[in-house]
């Protein structure tokens, strides 16, 4: 459990922290997988998908890779936010996290991160189609160039401002919620009603 009836707000930051940067670096880690939700900003229809964590900084910037082709980077470049969900089953833990999303093509953070992604892992991001492009048979999604570029590859960097904790135990569910106004100032923990 991550959070006991002792735990102090700071311990609470430490531990979940902690989870994160197992999950960037392990497989198998629940937090590893997680879900990104954007809004389209002309419906204003929000849009969940499951994505890969490949990195937390200390100072909680989270590294998503994806297609600069896709639907979400097209929703982020007219409104950069977005809501991260995260769940730890053994822990049962929830993490809640609201970020802001700086875009990274072709620069020097989205060439560091294109040299992690190896073989076969960069057709993820090179494929002849965009996605969500229609196709008449799933086979036509599988078709990629000769040599892989990272034309298409783009870092979501999402800059953590919102945090909900939330720790299932039982009837004595705890939740904590903290904010910073800039990734520079100290997190602000308050105890909420779970």
């Amino acid at each position: 459990m991550i959070i006991t009836a002792n735990s102090t707000p700071t311990d609470v930051l430490k531990k979940t922290h902690k989870e994160l940067r197992k999950g960037s670096k392990n497989s198998s880690h629940p937090f590893r997988s997680l879900s990104l939700a954007t809004v389209d900003p002309d419906s204003q229809i929000p849009n969940n998908r499951t994505v890969i964590l490949h990195k937390a900084t200390d100072d909680w910037r989270l590294h998503i890779f994806t297609d600069s082709r896709s639907r979400k980077v097209d929703e982020l470049k007219k409104q950069n936010t977005a809501s991260l969900l995260f769940w730890h089953p053994y822990h049962k833990l929830q993490l809640r996290c609201q970020c802001s999303v700086e875009l990274h093509q072709k620069d020097g953070l989205a060439q560091q991160c294109w040299a992690q992604v190896r073989g076969p892992a960069q057709k993820a991001y090179t494929s002849l189609l965009a996605p969500g492009d229609p196709i008449d048979t799933p086979e036509e999604a599988h078709e990629w160039p000769e040599d892989f570029s990272m034309d298409h590859f783009c870092v979501l960097e999402c800059i953590a401002t919102n945090l909900q904790i939330l720790q299932l135990d039982g009837r004595k569910h705890r939740r904590i919620a903290f904010k910073r106004e800039n990734p520079q100032d100290s997190w602000q923990g308050q105890w909420i009603t779970p």
